[in-house]
This record gives C-alpha cells, sequence and structure tokens, in this order.
C-alpha cells in the first residue's frame, strides 16, 4: 500500500499521544494565592456599601472576585407588624436579584475612576447574562445569583428561608478580563442598591421590605515569585503594563407617547463595536412594585436600524411584523452577533417575541466575534426607529449598551491612565 500527501504544501505532523517523553510545564510563576474576604467600609443599614482593596504586595485576579448578600423578604401584615412572606402572597424579586439589586456600580484605581455603570448597572448585569451565557449555564449556576424564570420559584427562595444568599461576580469592565491586575494599588468599590419598589415585584395594596442583612466581597490574590515580581518591577522602569478590556457604555432614553418614529443619537466620539437596544415600558423602567423593570416587549417595532458615518447596520433596515411572525432576522441576528449560533443562551423565538426583544447590532468591520482589536472609527453613531402602533401610554425608556475597545495602562508609580482609542 503506498501513502501520498493530498498536496505538496502540506505539512506532516505526528499524533500527540506518542509524546511519551515529555511531561506537562510546571508553573513557575506563582507561590500561592488566597481568597480574602471583605466587609463594607460602612454599616449594611447605610447604603452605598464601600469597598476598598487594600495596597499590598499581592497581585489580584479580579475575573475571580465575588459579591455575596444576604436578602430577608417581609410584608406588614393587618397589625402593622412585619412578618415573613408565605406562599400566598403575590410578591417575587426580580430576575437575578443577586446582581440587579445594583443600581449603580463604580470602580476606582487609586482615586482615579475607571467603571461607571451610569445608575444602570441592573440592565447591564441582566443584559449580561441574558445573551452572554448559554441556557445551561442559566439553569444551573446562575441560580446563585437569583435566576429563575418561573417567578414562583424566585419567591419561594423566601418562602422556605427567611434569609437568602446569593454570589455573583463583579461585571465592572476590568473584571471581566483575565491577567493578574497590578499590586501596590488601591482599588475602590462603591455599591449604590436600588429601592425596593424596582427590586420586588408584588402587588399595590400590600407593604413589603427587602432587608440587606450582610454584604461582603471575596478577592482572590496571588503571590509572585522573588525573581519574577522583580522582572517585572524591572521592566515597569521603562514600560507600562496594559490590560485590554472591553468599555462597556450604557445610557437611557425616553420616548414620548404617542409617536411613530424616533430619531436620536447615541454616540457622539467613538463608534461602538457592538450596541445592543431594548425598550421597557417607562413606568417599568421607573420602578414601581407591580411591574417588572426586565419586561423587554417588541412595543410593535415596524423599521429599526442604526446608523455610523453614513454607513447602515445592517446594510438593508430590520423590518418587522410581529403579528405574522416576521421577526425572524432580528432574532438569528441576536444570536449571531453574541458568538451563539451554533450553541444556545436559552432565549426562545416565543420568549423573544414575548419578553426578551435585544436588537443586536455588530458594528465591526469584518462583522465577526473575536478576540481581536478592529481599527477604532470616530463619528457619530444614531438610531432610528419606526413603530407600527403609537407608543404606548406613560412612553417608553430605550436602553442603550455600548461596547468599545478599551485599553487601561499603569505604569511604575501606579498612576492609571486610559483611552477612548489605542494607540
Amino acid at each position: 500500500m503506498s501513502f501520498n500527501l493530498i498536496d505538496s504544501s502540506s505539512k506532516v505532523s505526528v499524533t500527540s499521544a506518542l509524546n511519551v517523553f515529555e511531561t506537562r510545564p510546571t508553573n513557575v510563576s506563582v507561590t500561592n494565592s488566597t481568597y480574602h474576604e471583605l466587609l463594607p467600609l460602612n454599616p449594611v443599614t447605610m447604603p452605598p456599601y464601600q469597598f476598598k482593596i487594600a495596597a499590598s504586595e499581592h497581585w489580584i485576579d479580579l475575573s475571580k472576585s465575588y459579591l455575596t448578600v444576604v436578602f430577608s423578604l417581609k410584608k406588614k401584615d393587618k397589625d402593622g407588624k412585619w412578618v415573613s412572606v408565605t406562599d400566598d402572597d403575590n410578591v417575587s424579586p426580580i430576575q437575578a436579584l443577586g446582581t440587579t439589586f445594583i443600581k449603580n456600580l463604580r470602580v476606582s484605581v487609586n482615586q482615579r475612576e475607571i467603571f461607571n455603570a451610569n445608575a444602570l448597572y441592573s440592565y447591564k448585569s441582566i443584559i449580561d447574562y441574558e445573551l452572554s451565557t448559554t441556557k445551561d449555564v442559566k439553569d444551573t449556576y446562575l441560580q446563585s445569583c437569583g435566576y429563575y424564570n418561573d417567578t414562583n420559584d424566585r419567591k419561594k427562595l423566601f418562602v422556605l428561608n427567611k434569609k437568602v444568599g446569593f454570589l455573583t461576580r463583579i461585571l465592572a469592565d476590568i473584571f471581566n478580563q483575565p491577567l493578574y491586575f497590578m499590586n501596590h494599588a488601591d482599588i475602590e468599590i462603591e455599591v449604590i442598591p436600588n429601592d425596593a419598589n424596582f427590586n420586588l415585584i408584588g402587588a399595590k395594596d400590600t407593604s413589603y421590605q427587602l432587608n440587606t442583612e450582610s454584604i461582603k466581597m471575596y478577592v482572590k490574590t496571588v503571590n509572585l515569585m522573588d525573581k519574577l515580581a522583580l522582572d517585572i518591577d524591572n521592566r515597569l522602569q521603562s514600560h507600562v503594563a496594559k490590560y485590554a478590556v472591553v468599555r462597556s457604555e450604557l445610557k437611557s432614553q425616553f420616548l414620548s407617547e404617542g409617536r411613530y418614529e424616533y430619531v436620536s443619537t447615541l454616540f457622539t466620539e467613538q463608534i461602538p463595536q457592538r450596541i445592543v437596544i431594548a425598550f421597557v415600558k417607562h413606568h417599568n423602567f421607573i420602578g414601581t412594585i407591580d411591574t417588572d423593570p426586565f419586561e423587554f416587549q417588541h412595543h410593535n417595532i415596524k423599521n429599526i436600524s442604526v446608523q455610523a458615518n453614513s454607513k447602515y447596520y445592517p446594510n438593508s433596515a430590520y423590518e418587522a411584523n410581529w403579528s405574522q411572525h416576521e421577526f425572524t432576522r432580528i432574532f438569528h441576528d441576536m444570536y449571531e452577533n453574541c458568538g451563539f449560533v451554533n450553541t444556545s443562551m436559552g432565549i426562545t423565538v416565543d420568549s423573544f417575541k414575548q419578553n426578551k426583544c435585544f436588537f443586536v447590532f455588530n458594528l465591526t468591520n469584518d462583522m465577526e466575534i473575536d478576540d481581536t482589536f478592529d481599527l477604532i472609527k470616530h463619528g457619530t453613531t444614531s438610531i432610528n426607529v419606526r413603530f407600527s402602533d403609537p407608543i404606548v401610554k406613560g412612553g417608553l425608556t430605550m436602553i442603550i449598551y455600548g461596547e468599545f475597545p478599551g485599553l487601561l495602562c499603569i505604569d511604575k508609580n501606579r498612576v492609571v491612565t486610559s483611552d477612548l482609542s489605542i494607540v
């Protein structure tokens, strides 16, 4: 039997299963690591909650930093006393309470602010979880932060337990990258919670109270080998440390009732690489006890597109007829522009139409989802939305979630600099 290459340019290879003379690499960079428990600097009854990771010789794995929070849910009975809720009570917490209870989150390094959620951290959290995690993760691990699609399942947590604890990752930009953060730098985190009217969904004729019993932060730190630490310090004398991040910017805009069209500027400097648009009734957005702030409905949008520097995204605007089931292109592009074409994020066509309607626009040069930087583009980004029916009474709030390539630099003196562009 003869064997030949399929083409002369094809390189030869040998299966790794025959690599019996070598062993796997040994990690010689870290001497030890540990998780530290941090308590807020102020009493738990006096928000906002302030946390501080004090400067030390330890490097910090921010991607392995977590918040834990314990809540209790009470109702006022006919005698005016606060008592535990029962299975008969018409109340439940909002989706993923362990993270969406946060209204705003700010992060500062050596007193330089590097992240601010613009009082929309709840919406950043729910959009991140809905569009970046698989169905299996939502049905299992995300229950640790209170993610249950059924409101009764969320209520049962408080019916069966007087106190319920949740755990969540911190979703600030610098926490969403894998590199260890430099030592000898103070990191301050401020957590501002929503009020109970936003965090709870229930009947208006009963008074409910959501109490924060405790809140803690867990931070993973690592110690480097002495020689490696010295080599890094020497390198810092002539270079800066660079952290590539996906910089998120959130905004909200109000759409008044009765109108059929809305045109608005979204961003005026750098053009984002991706935009997520969602609409919620303004009454829900403000946060009242009888509404769900995360009801992202389609509101009979007839036509929607984004324009950046005279180029339209998509090239042919999204058009929909929701009563005739003509919206699958928007549904498909939501999956494709989030990198989920061959996997599932758990959003079905029916749930997309009902209350998880996200319009995802990919503005990258190659319209692909990968880890490379795009060439930076500057200009004005705007949106054009047309409705088949007039906007509902009370108006709508449009949630705008823009993602930009970003770079955070730290020098030998731990001075932090950041740019809207990468140079």
